[in-house]
């Protein structure tokens, strides 16, 4: 067999098995190595693995390809592979660059003390946008050069037609730099409920570019920074007081009398709910209009949110039906709600964090009627932190999520911060859906457990980020009461 050839099957068996030997014993080091080393490595070591595994099986491709013995095998044939490889390279570094972007967030940590939560967090998001167009602009500068296109000579052709393409940077620049002032200014953050002129909604993104807001009917609105600058924002997030106005018609018709009866008893209703302030309350004959007296109630009712956020988002989720549903602030651990009062009791992910889970069972059934069936979807959340099977098989989760297309759930999360909130909550250390049933079986409650739920609710994404922490649901039933009687 002919040397060259011998070259070619010896790299193309390289191409096919060095790769996954590199993967398994670089990720395997990345792991050993991630409790001693600064976050920011861990980010671009887990975000290089899988570009790197690439690139290495692109070099013994390359390097077969050179040593092919074909009589294609030219200088110029050379000279257009040596390209494709360099071109490969440059995309797959700036592949790993662009998936490294949540460093950006690590760089705010010198301002913690400087800066709430909410204010890092949307910095963070906006540098990191930035830092990825910063990317993909060098990314495509370095390509164009590698394929041998004077890039140069395409900035100074581009000079003929300064004029419009300064027309295009105005608007452009404009909106970085009202995005930048939005950021550092912090009229309002990322999950924030904002009201920008004739726009409302709960705030999802701020690039360098645009502000991306969601609105409760689900659409999705992106304006431009320059704009949102320019109108008159309304951050109703921190608000403790809602305005709530509304118009009653009533026929001319009826006698002025009931009229005066009607406003009164208006007023009566109203003072007698605590969460209004009868300070700031109007209840009075507004408009005469064309067909009918019109009546303007006016008040300020207390809001009841756990957080100002996490009730827009609930609002959002909610749609159509938000202004059926009842937002109330409340521990879940501490339920205020009167004995007997719920038909169902719905959770999802919340049970694992808690500091007292059985205290919140107790209360949940409480609330229960009888015959009431209480749903918990969780799982085995951060158990890897207390067992060293789980602890493997949560490693062997991260390195097949860096080997597919689908978007790791903890990028741009602070994970050293929510292990050492996770070490705080007693059922991490805990096996579970076993605890769950035994809890609810001691309170009287017939508990079971679906651990195959997570079929039916989750999304690829989440089968793929969490193998290893499938999701189970526990159904309880409150005995009726013919059987508490009994």
């Amino acid at each position: 067999m002919h040397l060259k050839t011998v070259k070619v099957l010896l790299f193309v068996l390289l191409a096919l098995f060095a790769p996954l030997v590199y993967r398994r014993i670089a990720g395997k080091l990345i792991e050993k190595f991630r409790p001693h080393q600064p976050q920011w490595i861990s980010i671009i070591l887990d975000s290089y693995l899988h570009p790197t595994t690439i690139l290495l099986r692109a070099v013994f491709i390359y390097a077969a390809l050179w040593v092919l013995p074909l009589e294609l095998n030219t200088p110029t044939y050379r000279s257009v592979l040596a390209r494709i490889m360099q071109v490969t390279a440059i995309c797959l570094i700036a592949w790993g660059a662009w998936m490294a972007a949540p460093v950006c967030r690590l760089l705010l940590r010198s301002a913690e003390n400087k800066l709430d939560i909410a204010t890092n967090r949307t910095m963070g998001r906006f540098f990191e946008n930035i830092f990825r167009a910063v990317v993909g602009v060098v990314a495509g500068i370095a390509v164009l050069d590698a394929l041998g296109i004077p890039v140069t000579g395409l900035l100074t052709g581009a000079g003929v037609a300064g004029i419009g393409i300064t027309l295009a940077a105005q608007s452009t620049m404009s909106n970085l730099i009202a995005g930048v002032a939005l950021v550092l200014e912090h009229p309002f953050g990322i999950g924030d409920y904002v009201i920008l002129g004739s726009y409302e909604g709960t705030v999802e993104d701020i690039s360098f570019r645009s502000t991306r807001i969601r609105t409760p009917d689900h659409a999705v609105i992106t304006v431009e920074n320059s704009k949102v600058c320019g109108e008159y924002i309304q951050n109703v997030t921190d608000r403790t007081n809602r305005l709530w106005q509304f118009t009653i018609g009533v026929t001319y018709d009826i006698p002025r009398e009931k009229v005066e009866t009607l406003c009164a008893d208006l007023k009566e209703l109203l003072s007698a709910d605590a969460q209004i302030s009868s300070d700031a309350m109007t209840v009075t004959l507004n408009e005469f209009s064309a067909s009918s007296m019109d009546i303007l109630v006016r008040c300020y009712v207390t809001a009841v949110d756990y957080t100002a956020s996490m009730l827009a988002e609930a609002r959002r989720n909610a749609g159509a039906l938000a202004d059926k549903i009842r937002f109330r602030q409340m521990n879940a651990e501490e339920l205020s709600f009167a004995d007997h009062s719920f038909d169902v009791v719905v959770t999802r992910n919340v049970t694992w964090n808690l500091p007292n889970p059985a205290k919140a069972y107790s209360h949940w059934t409480r609330v229960l009627a009888p015959g009431g069936l209480l749903l918990n979807f969780d799982a085995n959340w951060y158990r890897y932190l207390w067992d060293e099977e789980a602890k493997q098989a949560h490693s062997e989760d991260r390195q097949i999520l860096s080997a597919s297309d689908v978007r790791d759930e903890t990028a741009g999360t602070d994970v050293d911060a929510m292990e050492a909130i996770a070490r705080k909550t007693p059922l991490s250390m805990v096996c579970r859906p076993g605890w769950d049933l035994s809890v609810l079986r001691n309170l009287g409650i017939q508990a079971s457990a679906d651990e195959e739920i997570w079929r039916q609710v989750w999304t690829r994404e989440e089968r793929i980020n969490n193998a290893s922490t499938p999701m189970f649901l526990i159904e309880g039933r409150k005995a009726a009461v013919k059987e508490l009687l009994a």
